[in-house]
């Protein structure tokens, strides 16, 4: 397997693994479910954002400009709206 085919397992795997803590069995019984949802969802930003800050010459070599345009758009929404997050 390449390294970019490699790299784009490890998002997939990503994305799918902060679904299923939105889906966490008995949400309900969570004391603080809002608290639970901002720290999952500040957690997502900041792997997202440091996968594109962090050397943006890497990034573009495993990654297209349409889907570093793509990330930074769906940061920028979630930022904006918490309701947006994972939906």
């Amino acid at each position: 397997m390449g390294n970019q085919t490699y790299l784009k397992a490890i998002c997939s795997v990503f994305q799918s693994r902060f679904k299923r803590f939105k889906k966490v069995e008995k949400m309900d019984s969570l004391k603080n479910k809002e608290f639970y949802l901002d720290l999952v969802r500040c957690c997502y930003i900041y792997v997202k954002e440091h996968l594109l800050e962090y050397n943006e010459e890497l990034f573009l070599k495993y990654f297209t400009k349409k889907e570093q345009w793509e990330y930074r758009e769906e940061i920028a929404q979630i930022k904006a709206d918490k309701t947006k997050f994972l939906s």
